[in-house]
């Protein structure tokens, strides 16, 4: 069981790592080659008003599951602000990497080093709701930080509930 609790340990750490750049998240491969062109080639007006279905057809492949995250933030970007472009809104539309480091790091923090790891989740997820509440526009992930900074605090009080009864 100690092994177990190792691997899932340094599996969160890596993925706290790796979620410092959110942008990853949402951010389609954008092919150079001879495929077909990206969703965010096209217009603002025909992005905005067309289904999924129908922007398949129009660059005539399937989207990828990416494409598909990222079309929901860049539509709704897009109506926000009518001056921007599809590509613009992509690279404005952006999770936050705390907010998800918060939530990783309350969540693996239910489980070990709750004191810890609790406290670094509530310490990312405070930073991230800052940062979110200053950047509305640009950064996204509230919901993220908040259940980020609900299980950093369970897991804080639980360990030291645990702590108390030993």
């Amino acid at each position: 069981m100690s092994n177990r609790l190792k691997l899932i340990g340094t599996f969160a750490i890596c993925f706290v790592l790796n979620s410092f750049e959110g942008h990853a998240a949402v951010m389609p491969a954008i092919d150079t080659g001879d495929s077909p062109a990206s969703v965010f080639d096209l217009n603002t007006e025909s992005l905005v008003h067309k289904s999924n279905s129908e922007l398949q057809a129009e660059i005539g492949r399937k989207l990828t599951l990416k494409e598909k995250i990222a079309l929901k933030f860049v539509k709704r970007k897009l109506k926000k602000n009518k001056d921007l472009s599809p590509k613009d809104a992509l690279e404005q539309a952006q999770i936050d990497g705390l907010a998800i480091a918060g939530f990783v790091t309350g969540l693996v923090g239910i489980f070990i080093f709750g004191i810890i790891l609790g406290i670094l989740g509530i310490v990312f997820s405070a930073i991230a709701l800052s940062r979110i509440r200053k950047e509305p526009e640009v950064r996204t992930g509230r919901g993220l930080a908040i259940a980020g900074l609900v299980l950093g605090i369970i897991s804080v009080v639980g360990a030291f509930i645990i702590i108390a009864a030993a």
